[in-house]
């Protein structure tokens, strides 16, 4: 199997038109579709495996999880894989597969992560209507910490098969990222669009606010890694200080004094030269939200 399409599913009954759009656009592809579900919905999983069987053939596995959150569903993901490479979707996005493949088919031999261009579709969910969309097919990494996607990334399996997500709902995959680019992979770049990212659905995580308790848990994490490699310390540089941004911007008042302290911290970990950059990319992320 070429390819292995992760998608945990929080809510089936929401998500079902969509789900059925993803597996029918991608009938005649060489992949497997690894869908968890995360939910309460008593006939879930019966519904999913008749959507599955109707239209995907035997190419599927379908799993449970009581975690209530991506983190978990994506590790269940990767052990249960079997596709040389592997990308993380959404159930309320649209992943463009057939470029997927065809970016996994034209790329380099030694490439072990293949980073892509993406669509931002803006929804008012007042309406349900797009309100405006937009474009990513910035390559720089600048560009990439601003708006990482762990969706807009195709992972080589055997790279990321002994990697853990956090159990989180936030933050849970830039942590990921890092602990990727620990590794000092291979990374390529491809203008390719390989994914629809619909912002502001009714169901979306990044929407809570709750969820940033997990944010200042991961941002923990982060600070806390003592060793890293020169070549990517850069951009997990970026992440970091992105997330401490989302924190203080979005968050309460006690989270706001949590991300003036990870702020504090973070600036004490790098070193003098980094600080230009860091202050570069504060300035390029609040001019360009």
């Amino acid at each position: 199997m070429i390819l292995s399409v992760i998608i945990p599913i929080g809510n089936l009954a929401s998500n079902f038109q969509n789900i059925q759009n993803i597996i029918t656009e991608s009938s005649n592809l060489t992949i497997e579709f690894i869908f968890i579900l995360d939910t309460n919905e008593t006939l879930a999983f019966q519904e999913l495996h008749k959507l599955c069987t109707t239209y995907v053939n035997k190419n599927y596995t379908i799993l449970t999880c009581d975690d209530r959150n991506p983190g978990s569903s994506r590790n269940l993901g990767i052990v249960a894989s079997s596709g040389e490479w592997i990308i993380f979707c959404d159930c309320d996005d649209l992943p463009y597969l057939a470029n997927a493949i065809n970016t996994i088919a034209t790329s380099n031999k030694n490439s072990q992560i293949l980073i892509g261009s993406f669509e931002i579709e803006k929804l008012d969910s007042a309406k349900n209507q797009t309100s405006n969309s937009e474009l990513v097919t910035n390559k720089e990494w600048e560009t990439i910490a601003n708006k990482p996607g762990i969706w807009r990334w195709i992972f080589k399996r055997d790279l990321i098969s002994t990697v853990k997500f956090p159990k989180f709902s936030m933050g849970e995959d830039q942590y990921f990222l890092i602990q990727i680019l620990g590794l000092e992979p291979e990374i390529e770049f491809t203008s390719k669009v390989l994914y629809k990212y619909r912002f502001g659905t009714i169901n979306s995580l990044t929407q809570s606010k709750n969820n940033l308790m997990d944010l200042a848990a991961v941002l923990q994490l982060e600070l806390g890694i003592e060793k890293f490699p020169k070549k990517y310390t850069t951009v997990k540089n970026l992440l970091t200080l992105r997330q401490i941004i989302t924190l203080f911007k979005n968050g309460r008042a006690f989270q706001k004094v949590q991300a003036l302290n990870f702020l504090r911290r973070f600036l004490f970990s790098i070193s003098a030269s980094d600080y230009k950059t860091c202050f570069s990319f504060i300035v390029f992320i609040v001019s360009n939200r």
